[in-house]
């Protein structure tokens, strides 16, 4: 029987607000360059202050939820489930999630939407103000198993792998989606939740994961090793595995063979969401019967394509853009 979802993802939902600034703005605010800083509601106002003179793109964020935007805009058929609060950012989430062709399946609990607060430098580099909310509050009994069953592949990150909650929620999921035959894939998406977490991450990527995605430090976190050997680490974690090596490219491994697949040039302005949509290439060629190798190409030409605009939703149409791949 035909499954209504290409691929169902479970996230942390939080509203992107991403802003141009400079270094000096940047350690005005007290901001670690680079890194997701952890803020509280009263903090979180008063960058909302700071940065209330600089021009602003708000869009609904999150890992699994900008690689379900990126299948829509590919062409295929993606739902999405996180918590959202009982506030206006909720609302807002919900109706851009839906207007970008994924099918919501969003809860909504007491409290605030969480925030990330996106700092653009000039040279590229994102740095975090991020505020959570609710959105670690995402329980098992909220899962929409039915429409989990219902899909080719179940998807989630290293995000949902770490916080007690939502690890028995992601595993709960898991267990479902193996139970009937529907495919999941994993992007570790952070080596700091590797790294803190690697015995646990390891025994569930050879226990449930089809698909596993890790740039470079994550692969290094997951494996102790550098790329070309990480690659064939990896490969025993999962049945397919994609190490993501920057403009370069991307390595896959498939039942013992790798593929390399190159990098396609761009101009970066910000790379946020790269790796998401690298993720969105892939499992749409997949979910669309395509070989790994297309995939993989899909999946470079679509982060190539996201890092050439600020934010990490694709404002093009990638489905017209990869017809001669």
């Amino acid at each position: 029987m035909a499954k209504l979802y290409d691929v169902f993802g479970v996230g942390n939902p939080l509203m992107d607000i991403v802003v141009a600034i400079n270094d000096d703005f940047l350690k005005k605010l007290s901001i670690t360059k680079g890194m997701f800083n952890l803020v509280d509601y009263d903090r979180l106002q008063y960058v909302f202050k700071e940065i209330s003179g600089y021009k602003q793109e708000v869009e609904a964020g999150d890992s699994t939820a900008n690689t379900m935007a990126g299948i829509a805009n590919l062409g295929g058929v993606p739902a999405y489930q996180g918590c959202v609060g009982n506030d206006d950012y909720a609302k807002l989430y919900e109706e851009k999630t839906l207007k970008q062709g994924i099918k919501s399946k969003i809860v909504k609990v007491e409290g605030h939407t969480g925030v990330a607060v996106a700092l653009i430098t000039p040279d590229s580099e994102r740095s975090f103000a991020t505020y959570l909310g609710v959105a670690c509050s995402m329980k098992k009994e909220y899962l929409a198993l039915a429409d989990i069953e219902n899909s080719k592949y179940f998807h989630l990150t290293g995000y949902q792998l770490e916080d007690p909650g939502l690890r028995e929620m992601a595993l709960a999921a898991m267990e479902h989606a193996k139970a009937r035959g529907v495919k999941i894939s994993v992007d570790v998406a952070d080596k700091g939740v590797v790294a803190r977490n690697r015995d646990f991450i390891t025994g569930l990527l050879k226990k449930y994961v089809d698909v596993l995605f890790a740039n470079e430090e994550e692969g290094l976190a997951l494996t102790g090793e550098a790329p070309d050997k990480a690659i064939h680490s990896m490969g025993e974690l999962a049945k397919v595995a994609c190490l993501k090596v920057g403009k370069e490219g991307s390595m896959i491994i498939e039942d013992g063979k790798i593929h390399k697949i190159p990098g396609y040039s761009a101009k970066p302005v910000d790379t946020t969401g790269a790796g998401d949509m690298y993720a969105a290439g892939l499992l749409f060629g997949l979910t669309q019967g395509f070989d790994i190798e297309k995939s993989g190409k899909i999946g470079s030409f679509s982060a190539a394509r996201i890092v050439e605009v600020y934010g990490a939703r694709p404002k093009f149409d990638l489905k017209e853009l990869i017809k001669n791949i």
